[in-house]
């Protein structure tokens, strides 16, 4: 497990209970199977990298 920030709140067993029934009611998110094809976003690694130059 990660190490937590001082100060984080852990919800109880009560309060996660209610998080996850608020979020199998909405009709906007589903569970991921295990077979779920995911790969990272963001932008993909440059093939050539530019290299810097200052004046001088």
């Amino acid at each position: 497990m990660p190490k937590l920030k001082p100060r984080t709140i852990i919800p109880t067993d009560e309060e996660d209970a209610a998080i996850n029934a608020g979020i199998k009611a909405d009709p906007d998110t589903y569970e991921l199977s295990d077979e779920a094809n995911l790969h990272p976003i963001g932008r993909p690694k440059a093939e050539v990298i530019k290299e810097l130059s200052f004046p001088r």
